[in-house]
């Protein structure tokens, strides 16, 4: 049952099936779905190779890569990634060849991820001044302060694009 209920969920969101109002599944059906992408679409963090970036002036780097979990899946809710909620450093030591001759020894710190979760992709660093950043719904809503506050002193506020506009007239 799992099998078939997960099936039609990506086939359902590879078609759109929600736009318009339309709904593949009654409530039920939702209910596990939502569960079942928590669990399934956003596991656990898995062993990833990871690149090790030369540093500029030098040509090479021993190690060139390094194993650490990371957080990998996706999340069916809009706005939202398979995003580490919990993370460490790891530290590597590594040999920086910088010519023939010279190398040297460094120690490379590489984030690993300890626990996944579906997280909002942006925050309120992302928002305008005139915005709020909404966790419910992944998204900068205009602030009703701001929009207060612009016509309070007497400019035009744009709701599309959350914008005061200061009155230009005499």
């Amino acid at each position: 049952m799992k099998g078939l209920v997960f099936g039609l969920l990506v086939a359902c969101s590879l078609l759109h099936c929600s736009e318009g109002g339309m709904n593949c599944f009654g409530r039920t059906e939702q209910l596990l779905m939502k569960k079942m992408s928590k669990e399934n679409m956003c596991p656990d963090p898995s062993e990833k190779i990871i690149p090790i970036p030369v540093p500029d002036g030098a040509y090479k780097v021993i190690p060139p890569i390094v194993r650490v979990k990371r957080c990998d899946g996706f999340c069916l809710e809009t706005g939202r990634a398979c995003l580490p909620t919990k993370y460490t450093t790891k530290m590597f030591m590594i040999e920086v060849t910088t010519n023939v001759t010279k190398m040297e020894c460094n120690i490379e710190k590489v984030e690993e991820h300890l626990k996944c979760g579906c997280q909002c992709e942006i925050s309120q660093a992302n928002c305008t001044i005139y915005q709020e950043f909404d966790e419910e719904s992944c998204s900068c809503l205009c602030s009703e302060k701001a929009r207060d506050l612009c016509r309070g002193n007497g400019a035009m506020w744009k709701t599309a694009e959350c914008l005061c506009i200061p009155h230009s007239g005499p």
